[in-house]
């Protein structure tokens, strides 16, 4: 059964050749004349019949794998023990693509067993951490002394490690002991910054990898200078100016934007819906006469024009007049700059005035006035 032999092959008294024959002929031997491969097995020195016990394997067609172990006999015969170790061959073969494929991984991954002893390690982990046992004799060290060899070395640059390294070891290890598994960032002393996260597995052991993020925090690092510098260039602007996005959400806004139109704290955020920045201004009477909800659509109906605009609004209550800039974003939001114009109109008013006053003074003088300017004109 286990050759997948076919009934009759076998009978007691006759030859193993017939046995053989059949096994050359089915391929089991590889390429080449089923006689001749069967004479040199039957010759080979490899075959144990008149020497010690020995054992070897062989995969058949159809992909069965068998162990034979060949002992001989106190009468010059020998006995073989045939063992299907198909499912053996498989997990071995899963288990070593598993190893190839976790050694071209970028992250570091190594497994303990429930004794917090090394299972496996794959080639990364060799390189962010030179100083390890090798590969090949890492088995069997412990997740404490493997922190006690980076130490060492020096690897580690956490303030605590350098005060205090046993207090740092200590607090490591309590650390990855977390039943409930944890996350966290580490900087070796070579500068590069490592994401690390660990959790347990069914059997009790654990498993722990680490990311290279450096490059992530650099470029986090310049991305937060630039929003800074933005963020002083926007405080310090002469006026307002928010972005939104294509779904009317706030995206950026300065402090003084919020300020000119008179809003209270917290209204107006990121993220934050304009309807509702919208929605208190129209309560306020900013809008004008008319139904709330078709002031709030009229006003949203210009920021989804994708047509730049300008207008005028008048705080109610306040009486500041500010001039409003909008202009569509290539995504689909706007971008809106606001300005306090309210002593510009209040001077064209006072001017308008004036004019006013002395047309009237003119129109009523005794006698004839003409100006004439610069041009005779």
């Amino acid at each position: 059964d286990l050759y997948d032999f076919p009934e009759g092959l076998l009978k007691v008294g006759d030859s193993n050749r017939a046995e053989n024959l059949y096994s050359a002929q089915r391929g089991d031997f590889g390429p080449g004349d089923p006689d001749a491969l069967t004479d040199h097995w039957l010759g080979s020195d490899s075959l144990p019949v008149h020497s010690e016990a020995t054992s070897w394997e062989r995969t058949i067609p159809g992909g069965k794998t068998l162990r034979v172990r060949t002992s001989p006999t106190p009468d010059g015969g020998y006995v073989n023990i045939v063992t299907d170790i198909t499912d053996i061959v498989e997990s071995q073969r899963g288990a070593k693509l598993l190893h190839e494929a976790l050694d071209n991984f970028s992250d570091m991954v190594v497994l303990f067993d429930k004794d917090e002893r090394v299972v496996f390690t794959n080639d990364r982990y060799h390189e962010i951490y030179p100083n390890s046992p090798p590969k090949d004799e890492i088995t069997n060290f412990t997740n404490e002394e493997l922190l006690r060899r980076s130490l060492e070395a020096g690897q580690i640059a956490h303030p605590l490690a350098k005060s205090d390294p046993e207090a740092w070891l200590q607090e490591a290890l309590a650390n990855r002991r977390n039943t409930g598994g944890g996350a966290g960032e580490t900087t070796h002393a070579s500068g590069r910054t490592y994401m690390f996260r660990h959790r347990r597995t069914t059997e009790g052991g654990m498993i722990l990898t680490q990311t290279d993020i450096t490059e992530r925090k650099r470029a986090e690092a310049e991305l937060a200078e630039k929003e800074a510098q933005l963020r002083v260039a926007l405080d310090n602007m002469p006026g307002g100016m928010m972005l939104s996005d294509r779904d009317e959400n706030c995206v950026l806004f300065n402090a003084q934007y919020s300020q000119l139109f008179e809003m209270p704290d917290g209204l107006f955020r990121v993220g934050g819906s304009l309807r509702d920045a919208m929605r208190y201004q129209v309560d306020r009477g900013d809008f004008g006469p008319g139904d709330k909800d078709d002031l709030i659509e009229q006003v949203v109906a210009s920021y989804q024009s994708g047509e730049a605009v300008s207008y005028e609004r008048t705080i109610a209550g306040s009486g500041r007049t500010l001039r409003l800039n909008v202009a569509p974003t290539p995504d689909g939001g706007c971008v809106t700059i606001v300005r306090d114009i309210t002593e510009r109109k209040r001077a064209e008013e006072a001017l308008r005035e004036s004019r006013q006053l002395l047309q009237t003074v003119l129109d009523h003088m005794p006698a004839q006035v003409y100006f004439r300017d610069v041009d005779g004109r």
